[in-house]
């Protein structure tokens, strides 16, 4: 599988821990494992459960436009230290009111572990 999705250059952002970084479509298997989890689901009001196959591939593909369009821009959450996907984070922008509105979701493996 092609492990590019982006022609607009979106940005990554490095914490100390964390790198906040496009997805790309090898990342489709993960997000559908990790999204699965029913208590993914209920936390967040945009992901169904069931996570059907396929999914998260379709999901990933509409990342660049979106970001090129300035209506979402979506970031893969992955540590540093081992670059394994814990969760994602994204900004839905609404341009004609100038705001935006921050979802995220943590992968369960990962929770509590600041």
């Amino acid at each position: 599988m092609d492990n590019t999705v982006c022609q607009v250059k979106q940005p990554t952002l490095q914490t100390q821990r964390l790198t906040l970084r496009p997805f790309c479509f090898a990342d489709a298997d993960d997000v559908q494992r990790l999204v699965g989890a029913r208590e993914i689901a209920a936390m967040t009001l945009t992901i169904p459960h069931t996570y059907e196959d396929g999914m998260a591939l379709e999901w990933i593909k509409t990342h660049p436009i979106a970001f090129s369009e300035g209506k979402d821009v979506n970031f893969a959450i992955a540590l540093n230290n081992t670059g394994k996907l814990c969760g994602a984070i994204g900004l839905g922008i609404n341009q004609e009111h100038n705001h935006a509105e921050l979802g995220y979701w943590i992968s369960k493996p990962c929770w509590g572990k600041g």
